[in-house]
């Protein structure tokens, strides 16, 4: 099983390697309406961040890339990174499906500044992408490395207090502050799709620290 940071990404890059395919023929990421022209980005996000045609974009564990892509359809000069070999070919057939230009980086997130070798207008990272990560301390000095002055940061994340009451009632379920170890899971199938069949069901999270920042 392992109990290294290197062994926990391990397991959790083989949990979202399976799971491509399984993402990109659900109803949930529904490519084929992206494809058509919908926008994965919530109203709220674009408003927030105002006009980014001609900006550069780094988008931080992008997974298949349609949020990616989104901003990119608003004219941002985009990149995205991802752990996930699958993904991010998934990403650059999509982008080249749909004739927009856009570039898609293997590789851990803490190595992004390494991988890019670029700075940017805007770090961008979308939900459910915290939880995944043992370092935010790291992941911010990350963010700061890859920041133009002047640049933006927009984190648009769920609160850490929905994940610790059960399923069925509101008996208190999973710890709310962020520790050194994960909360480690054992769950077949994915968020799109709790019966998929699956191999590699073993993933390592984190909760988020909000007090601290």
């Amino acid at each position: 099983m392992g109990d290294t940071p290197q062994d926990w990404s391990e397991a959790n890059r083989r949990w979202w390697d399976e799971r491509v395919p399984i993402h990109l023929a659900s109803d949930f990421y529904d490519v084929e309406g992206f494809r058509a022209g919908r926008s994965s980005l919530l109203d709220f996000e674009v408003a927030e961040l105002g006009p980014v045609s001609g900006r550069s974009l780094v988008h931080l564990q992008c997974h298949v890339g349609l949020d990616t892509l989104s901003w990119a359809r608003l004219g941002a000069l985009v990149t995205g990174l991802d752990f996930s070999a699958p993904a991010v070919k998934a990403a650059r057939e999509l982008a080249s499906s749909i004739g927009q230009p856009a570039t898609f980086v293997a590789g851990d997130v803490y190595q992004a500044p390494a991988l890019l070798r670029e700075r940017y207008d805007i770090v961008y990272t979308g939900k459910g992408a915290l939880c995944w990560l043992p370092d935010l301390e790291a992941w911010a000095d990350v963010v700061v490395t890859l920041l133009r002055p002047g640049g933006a940061l927009y984190v648009l994340e769920f609160h850490p207090f929905t994940d610790v009451f059960g399923d069925e009632d509101l008996t208190v379920g999973t710890r709310y502050f962020h520790t050194s170890q994960p909360l480690v899971w054992d769950t077949p199938g994915s968020y799109v799709d709790r019966e998929a069949a699956t191999t590699h069901n073993r993933t390592n999270e984190w909760g988020i620290p909000w007090g601290r920042w």
